[in-house]
């Protein structure tokens, strides 16, 4: 770092070299390679004076002799630098997206399974639909600042879960002779999905990890809860076997594996058969926390 103060001073020469050659330095160290200071990095161009040094000149904003009305902070580049790598965030978007549309039709469907056996219209169906599939991710969405949640935002979730809830409701004969274990293998993949899908999209905020462990988790559960409350009993994740505590598990096997540095994908994963196969063995041995008897 001293070479290069001590080089640039010399190019500027004249009052103030020094300072000016060391600002240079640490504006160039402190941005380069991070892509949340592209836009900050190109716009310094702009205001710095007139006889500093050519290493600002060299900033290119999409192609070359592109206008400043043409910036787009994602296309920032340095001649030198490496070009900045998005791929990692592009990555986690997609998981969370995959994870989050497929689990939105496995709980709507499991919503409206609910919904019909107790009784409720075509209306009551179609809301459990809505609540079960949205309700956990909207919650989180709101509580990490990712406003308006993409349960709003995106069009593609309502109209998957109502469809597969109007779905659930026309095949109804058909979902009703359906074994008990695949509904349930259904509803821990849809488990997985959605605590998979939290905590990926709670780190993407920069959340802290056991924060995002519990978004992971709030996802999972929290479209489960709304549902009980609305059919006036005590939510299931409370009292029956191994449930929220999976989700959780799931979420802080993905948010430890990211902190690893595993990919997100790779990260997702792992997290998904751990939550996965944590709830199917709790079926299975009936598996329970601790509770007081009485």
């Amino acid at each position: 770092m001293a070479a290069q103060v001590a080089s640039l001073s010399r190019r500027f020469g004249g009052r103030g070299s020094s300072f000016k050659a060391w600002l240079v330095v640490v504006v160039r160290r402190c941005v380069t390679g991070r892509p949340h200071l592209a836009r900050w990095r190109a716009c310094f161009m702009v205001v710095r004076p007139l006889n500093w040094p050519e290493a600002f000149d060299k900033i290119r904003v999409g192609a070359p002799g592109s206008a400043m009305t043409d910036f787009d902070p994602q296309n920032v580049t340095v001649a030198g630098d490496r070009p900045l790598d998005r791929r990692p965030v592009t990555i986690r978007r997609h998981v969370v997206l995959v994870a989050d549309l497929a689990g939105t039709v496995v709980f709507a469907i499991e919503g409206a399974h609910a919904a019909i056996r107790a009784g409720l219209d075509l209306l009551g169906v179609l809301v459990l639909s809505f609540v079960v599939a949205l309700g956990g991710g909207i919650i989180r969405d709101l509580l990490i600042g990712a406003t308006p949640p993409s349960a709003i935002r995106d069009g593609r979730y309502p109209l998957l879960a109502f469809v597969a809830g109007l779905v659930a409701f026309l095949l109804h004969l058909q979902i009703e002779s359906v074994p008990a274990m695949l509904l349930t293998t259904l509803d821990a993949a849809g488990l997985a999905l959605f605590a998979v899908a939290g905590a990926e999209k709670a780190l993407e905020f920069n959340i802290h990890p056991f924060i995002a462990m519990l978004m992971g988790a709030m996802t999972g559960c929290g479209g489960g809860v709304i549902r009980d409350m609305l059919l006036a009993r005590v939510p299931v994740v409370l009292v029956t076997d191994i449930y929220a505590s999976a989700a959780g598990g799931g979420a802080a096997i993905v948010v430890v594996a990211r902190r690893f540095g595993c990919s997100p994908a790779a990260a997702a994963g792992m997290g998904f058969v751990a939550c996965f196969t944590l709830r199917m063995a709790a079926v299975h041995f009936g598996w329970q926390l601790p509770r007081i008897a009485g």
